[in-house]
């Protein structure tokens, strides 16, 4: 059981070492290689993470279908044609197109606990998730959570633990929720509410890895 639960998760772990190594600096204070090259990975994530997410939470043999409908949620950026220029690598989208707003979020987080519209809803929000990362790498924004893990990516993993073997939810409404409530953290005035994109992402992997377990 242990080995089978390693093996499915190596991809969401080397995922998470990927992201560490985009945020650390080496000890002379210069910015670390993988960030000059953050542009380039920010594009290729928008193809690559939100297939290998389709995989992972495959409920039956529908994760190509899922996985299709999540890379087609990037035609969200058609709204890059109402800037000027339509495409800088240096600038954030959150908040500076129309389909990248916090009310647009807001409508997609709707869309993902929509049964009929999840898998829309979601492939949106793990477009904007990345997004909102590539916003924070580039500001560098200190949150008030600056560690990876805390007593809450604790908390996370028992709670979808519990979720896993007592209930009947599927893996693609479990991350549907988890990714909602990342969402729904950016507003909540609360300490605990205030995090990095690196705690956030462990979070959703901690999700994941308690789901999993419990469901055996």
């Amino acid at each position: 059981m242990i080995y089978k639960i390693l093996k499915r998760n190596t991809i969401p772990v080397f995922c998470i070492c990927i992201l560490f190594a985009q945020e650390k600096r080496d000890s002379s204070g210069q910015i670390h290689p993988l960030e000059k090259y953050r542009s380039s990975i920010h594009l290729v994530s928008h193809g690559a993470v939100p297939a290998g997410i389709a995989y992972l939470i495959k409920t039956e043999n529908d994760w190509k279908k899922r996985a299709l409908t999540y890379l087609l949620a990037n035609l969200v950026d058609s709204d890059h044609f109402l800037a000027q220029p339509v495409y800088d690598s240096n600038r954030c989208s959150i908040n500076l197109h129309p389909l990248h707003s916090e009310y647009a979020l807001f409508g997609f987080s709707l869309l993902a606990l929509n049964p009929l519209t999840k898998d829309v809803g979601t492939g949106l929000l793990i477009h904007m998730g990345l997004d909102y990362i590539d916003c924070e790498l580039m500001q560098k924004n200190n949150s008030i959570q600056t560690d990876a893990f805390n007593e809450y990516t604790l908390a996370h993993f028992l709670f979808w633990y519990g979720i896993g073997k007592y209930s009947n939810l599927q893996a693609d409404e479990m991350f549907a929720i988890s990714m909602v409530w990342e969402v729904t953290e950016l507003k909540l005035p609360f300490h605990f509410a205030r995090e990095g994109w690196v705690n956030k992402s462990v979070d959703l992997v901690a999700n994941y890895f308690g789901f999993i377990s419990g469901r055996g």
